[in-house]
């Protein structure tokens, strides 16, 4: 897979499992419909061509933040700490993505309507992940608030990433469990 394809990937399902995540659907993370319809009025007025990317932004900054107070270690990756250099490769295709803004603006409106009748329905029907990566989820092992998908993974791919994002289904209304691959030294 192109590198520009597997990030593409990880903004996908970075923005499903954002929008899912919300307090007015699961309830893991303290923004409320940030990533619906309403919350790109509000930003839309501010920026009008890149708005659904600055919805997504906001989304997983605060991702981040929930999901490294529940689970943090430096030996893992999660969907919202990939491996450094991923994670730099990421952050550098942010202003391509933003040129094309309004590419997301349609994702965006169909990741609303597809998560709502679950993480991981939205996520199949997206074509976001297989069901692979669904039964890899449900074969993970939950600890407390956190579950281990794999160990010793050598490269953070296309499958580890889909297998993260599905696995955020372990976690309940208001109840978030992390999912977590460890990685080889």
């Amino acid at each position: 897979m192109h590198e520009s394809e597997l990030l593409d990937h990880i903004l996908k399902l970075r923005i499903a499992v954002g929008r899912h995540g919300e307090m007015d659907r699961a309830g893991w993370w303290n923004t409320r419909g940030v990533m619906a319809s309403k919350g790109g009025v509000v930003i839309e007025r501010g920026f009008p061509r890149t708005y659904p990317l600055v919805q997504a932004r906001i989304a997983f900054s605060v991702a981040e933040d929930r999901c490294k107070s529940v689970f943090s270690a430096s030996d893992a990756a999660t969907l919202w700490s990939l491996p450094a250099e991923l994670e730099d490769q990421f952050e550098s295709n942010w202003s391509q993505w933003l040129s094309h803004g309004d590419r997301w603006d349609n994702f965006l409106e169909k990741v609303n309507d597809a998560t709502e009748e679950g993480l991981t329905r939205g996520l199949r029907s997206l074509g976001l992940v297989e069901q692979v990566h669904v039964d890899q989820a449900m074969e993970a092992g939950r600890q407390g608030a956190s579950a281990q998908i794999s160990s010793d993974v050598a490269e953070v791919d296309l499958d580890v990433v889909s297998a993260l994002a599905a696995s955020f289904a372990l976690g309940d209304e208001n109840n978030l469990v992390v999912p977590f691959v460890t990685l080889s030294a």
